[in-house]
This record gives structure tokens, C-alpha cells and sequence, in this order.
């Protein structure tokens, strides 16, 4: 028999050490992402890892939740468990329907224990459909003009929510729809006669609008029509370019205005507007008639006879009616504002005419009315006329210089003489220099008579 052996082995086993978790806040609890191995404990670690967030030691397991704040304060896992979202359920402010205006109030129920609110708007119509924007608010109201960008005529999805302890709490999943007026502007001298061209013509004022647009038609020839953009609520037929506008017609005028979002509102209800009647000139004072009442005489066919002056024109027509001329009298036309007998054919010496005058702002244009009507007797073939020189200084107080308008078709002297009676200026002029001639233009301020060859003396003050 074989002997037998038995051998025992000691085994000797190591167990590993443990880890430690990191614990910066000392709230007992570790950070599950801070770990050492250790066999003995570590200062700063623990032997757990529960806590949630090592910056703080008011969240961690032994720490009670805290509501309406949207953080995991008891390291469970959830956020403000037991404690129910604070959420709008309920509005009110013509949700469903148009708003009155289009800054009307929008309402939501009271929240007790907020801080302010937060609406989310929604676009659901117009070219800006899909567009979401947000407003803060410390009341529970809210006003669709407090939206960067807002329109009228335009459906709008209105959600709210709160803050509480300064955190957002869910926006409602009630909602409110509303739509915005459509507010459309008009004249407000609707079926009226302007007085001039220059007068404002104004619009009904639109409030939060960015711009009016003006469009004005023929509405015998509607494709003379034009639009104008401007920036007031106002606009001056002489803004009108596109086409000729005609004295004492009516025009059709149509507003329409710019919304916060760029977008234009349909034109409003079409309005007219009359222009002024054709204005009218006449033959000057002291070419109507003489000191005596009497019908005026030049002292030969070639004196000047001078219209008064009107901005814009570009033709005078001066007409006579008298013994020898046809029924409706004869008309000569002329750029400058005056004529003279010698233009006329056929005028009786010693006979007496009535003299007129029109004016032409376009010669597309039908043929405006005449003036008053003044009598002017022609020179006999060997009449010498004792007639004085006449003058007229313009204008009268100058600024800038004045011109001398005179009946004289000779030669003259022109002299100056200041308030003191000494002599600034002389010199004579033909007919033609003394109708182009501006003088006193280097003069002081201050009073000056002027005197014309003989002529009866004229003061002036220079402003």
C-alpha cells in the first residue's frame, strides 16, 4: 500500500477598498461623478452617492421639494412633485371675435403668488402666418400693439403663462383667438372745393400706422391716376405729377395706410375733391381807366399795357372788342404780361375799346375766363396826349431790389434819393433797359424816394 500524503495550502483572499464619493456641498451626500478608492475614509468624500447637485446643499435627499420652481430639489428624480403647475385656464376680451380696437385689452384669470406673465402670440392669418412672438407683462392684460410686429385685419392665437419665484411656469393650453379690426381711412373734406392747389387735403387720422397712400383719379379718363406716399395724413393736389390736374373739376381720391408690419390696408371709402375755380387777372389800375374815370389813352399804339401777375403761367391773352373788330373781339397772346395797341388790327383811331386779359397754365388746357373788362381809347393820327409818365415800383417794401414798370416808351432818368434828400442814383434808361433794370439791391435799410424823369415821386422802405 502506497502511502498517502495529504498537503494543506493557507489562501489568504484580498478584499478590494471601497469608493468614496466627493461631497463639496457637506451634506452628507456624494457626488456620483467624484469618486476615490480608498481602504480608509477621505476627507471631502463619503460613502454614498445620492446627491444631485454638489454645489449646493439645499438640493440632496434630506432636503424637502420645493414648489413652482422647476427643480429637483429632494435628488428624486422629479421636479415639484405635489405641487400642481400654475397655469391660466380662462380669458377674456372678445376672444373669438374682433377686438373693438386694435389695442384692446386681453385678459387671463388671476394667479395668486405670481410675478409677472408671459404671452405667446401667434399669427394665424396675413402674410406673417406662423409668426410666434412673446411679451412679458407684470399684469395679467396684454395689448396686441405691445408685439414688435402687429397688423390690422389679422386672427391672432393668444397663450399665457406665469412666473412664480421667477421661474416660467407651462404656457396654457387654452387659448385665446382673436382678430383685429380693419380700420379704413378716408377724407376728411370728403365732396369738397379746395380753395388753392397748395391746401392740405387730409385723411381721418388711423392710429399706430406708419404711413398713408394717397391715390387720386380722373374719373372721365381713370387712366390718369396716381399714387402718393407720404408720411402725414395729408397730401396738396400740387403733389400731383403724373398728369395735368384741370381747374374746377372733380377728382376721385381713395387713402390707404401702412400697418407696424409693412403691409397696406385696402384703400378706404372713395371720396372727390373739387379744384378751385380758374383763377382770373386783370389789366392793372392805372392802364383801366384815367383820373377822371375815363377810358385810359397811351400816347402812341406802341405803349405797354400791363396785366397783373400770376405764379405758373405760361401765356397772357389780352382781347379787344370795339367799333371794327369781329363780334367776339380780337385776341393776341403773348409769354410777357403785356401788349400794345400796335399788336391789334384794325382799331379806329379816337375810338374806345374794352380791353381784357386771361390767363394760359397750358395750351392743352381749355381757355380760362377773362378779367375785368377796362376801356382804352386809341390815339388820334396827330393826338398829342399831355399824358404824365407813369410808374409802378415792385415790390413795395423791397428786399432784395425792386423793378420799375413804366408807360413811357422814351427815354427816361431814374434818380434815387435817401430819407435826407441827397441823390444815390441816376441814370437814364430806354423803354427796353428800364424793363429788365433791378435796382437798389446795394441799398441800406431804410427809406428812399425814387423819382422817374418827371414823374410823380414814390417812397419805399427797404425791410
Amino acid at each position: 500500500m502506497l502511502p498517502v500524503f495529504f498537503l494543506f495550502f493557507s489562501l489568504s483572499y484580498s478584499q478590494p477598498c471601497p469608493l468614496w464619493f466627493g461631497d463639496a456641498d457637506a451634506d452628507g451626500f456624494g457626488n456620483p461623478a467624484v469618486s476615490v478608492t480608498s481602504c480608509v475614509p477621505v476627507a471631502g468624500f463619503v460613502a454614498n452617492s445620492l446627491d444631485c447637485d454638489d454645489t449646493t446643499a439645499q438640493r440632496s435627499p434630506s432636503t424637502a421639494e420645493v414648489g413652482y420652481n422647476f427643480i429637483d430639489d429632494d435628488c428624486d428624480g422629479q421636479t415639484d412633485e405635489g405641487f400642481a403647475p400654475k397655469i391660466p385656464t380662462t380669458f377674456t376680451g372678445a376672444c373669438g371675435g374682433v377686438l373693438p380696437a386694435i389695442n384692446s385689452y386681453i385678459y387671463c384669470n388671476i394667479i395668486a403668488g405670481v410675478s409677472g406673465y408671459r404671452w405667446k402670440v401667434t399669427t394665424l392669418s396675413g402674410p406673417n402666418s406662423g409668426l410666434i412672438q412673446y411679451v412679458n407683462t407684470t399684469l395679467r392684460c396684454v395689448r396686441l400693439t405691445q408685439l414688435p410686429i402687429y397688423s390690422f385685419n389679422t386672427t391672432y392665437k393668444i397663450q399665457a403663462a406665469v412666473f412664480v419665484n421667477g421661474v416660467l411656469q407651462p404656457f396654457s393650453t387654452t387659448s385665446c383667438t382673436v382678430t383685429t379690426p380693419i380700420t379704413l381711412p378716408f377724407l376728411e373734406q370728403c365732396a369738397s372745393t379746395v380753395n388753392s392747389f397748395t391746401q392740405p387735403i387730409f385723411a381721418t387720422l388711423i392710429p399706430l400706422t406708419t404711413a398713408y397712400r394717397f391715390k387720386i383719379t380722373d374719373p372721365v379718363n381713370p387712366v390718369h391716376s396716381q399714387e402718393i406716399v407720404r408720411q402725414l395724413r395729408e397730401f396738396r393736389l400740387l403733389n400731383v405729377t403724373a398728369f395735368e390736374l384741370k381747374y374746377n373739376k372733380t377728382y376721385q381720391v381713395e387713402v390707404a395706410v401702412r400697418y407696424q408690419d409693412g403691409q397696406w390696408s385696402p384703400y378706404g371709402p372713395a371720396c372727390t375733391i373739387t379744384t378751385p375755380v380758374f383763377p382770373t387777372v386783370r389789366i392793372r389800375e392805372e392802364y383801366c381807366s384815367d383820373a377822371d374815370g375815363g377810358p385810359f389813352v397811351p400816347n402812341s399804339m406802341s405803349d405797354q399795357i400791363w396785366a397783373d401777375a400770376f405764379p405758373g403761367v405760361i401765356a397772357y391773352v389780352f382781347k379787344l372788342v370795339g367799333p371794327g373788330l369781329p363780334a367776339a373781339g380780337q385776341e393776341f397772346a403773348t409769354p410777357a404780361r403785356w401788349t400794345t395797341l400796335a399788336y391789334f388790327q384794325g382799331l379806329i383811331p379816337g375810338a374806345t375799346y374794352n380791353i381784357s386779359v386771361r390767363i394760359v397754365f397750358s395750351n392743352a388746357a381749355p381757355a380760362g375766363p377773362y378779367g375785368k373788362i377796362c376801356t382804352v381809347k386809341v390815339p388820334g393820327p396827330q393826338q398829342r396826349i399831355a399824358h404824365a409818365k407813369q410808374m409802378r415800383l415792385s415790390p413795395n417794401p423791397f428786399t432784395n431790389g425792386f423793378h420799375i414798370e413804366s408807360n413811357s416808351v422814351q427815354p427816361v432818368e431814374v434818380r434815387i434819393n435817401d430819407s435826407r434828400g441827397r441823390e444815390l442814383y441816376r441814370r437814364t434808361y430806354t423803354a427796353e433797359e428800364l424793363a429788365r433794370a433791378k435796382l437798389g439791391s446795394d441799398l441800406p435799410t431804410g427809406l428812399y424816394t425814387v423819382t422817374l424823369g418827371n414823374a410823380e415821386v414814390h417812397k419805399m422802405i427797404k425791410l
